[in-house]
């Protein structure tokens, strides 16, 4: 959970976790990690009464009811092949589904793209740069995925995540508990 620590000057808030520590029963017999939770938990549960849970931001802001339940039609289309054997009707059923969901989610992805440019001219006109140049920037950059790989010993290239690590480890390992002639020779 994430406080925003501004709003932990506000009256209502201390007021409101003034009583909930008063209520709060610590005893002397009490380890320090359980007084350190009770009164951890009493902070942050005194934040969330008093300005409520803080809703994640979504990613796809053009995801809505439509497209969701595109979604959930061609999954259960997919459950639905696979339980049966992937017959004809249900592979036909289940490719139609995922045109009909891949066509929804193009045009609402269009649609927001659109009112984001439109967004921007606005920003523009009114001279504010730096919304402006920020807007510009996110929708100009796309996902980028991580690729990570590693040499091994005998210069193949690993890129299972299993693999690296133990190379890793080897490395470290050999690194690490070298003896005096093998120091001389590096």
């Amino acid at each position: 959970m994430s406080i925003v620590l501004g709003l932990l000057d506000t009256p209502s808030y201390k007021i409101n976790l003034k009583e909930h520590i008063q209520e709060l029963a610590i005893n002397s017999d009490d380890s320090l990690d359980s007084r350190w939770n009770k009164i951890t938990g009493t902070i942050h549960k005194t934040a969330e009464e008093t300005f409520g849970k803080a809703s994640k931001k979504q990613l796809n802001d053009w995801l809505d009811k439509e497209s969701r339940e595109a979604t959930e039609v061609k999954n259960k289309a997919y459950v639905n092949m696979q339980q049966r054997s992937y017959t004809r009707a249900l592979t036909d059923k289940y490719r139609e589904a995922r045109r009909k969901e891949t066509q929804v989610q193009k045009r609402k992805k269009k649609q927001y793209e659109n009112e984001q440019v439109e967004r921007l001219e606005e920003l523009g006109q009114q001279h504010q740069t730096r919304k402006f140049y920020r807007g510009i920037n996110n929708l100009r950059k796309d996902f980028k995925p991580r690729f990570t790989v590693c040499k091994s010993k005998n210069g193949d290239v690993n890129t299972e995540t299993g693999d690296i690590l133990n190379r890793w480890k080897d490395h470290f390992h050999e690194l690490l508990n070298s003896t005096e002639q093998d120091k001389d020779r590096l």
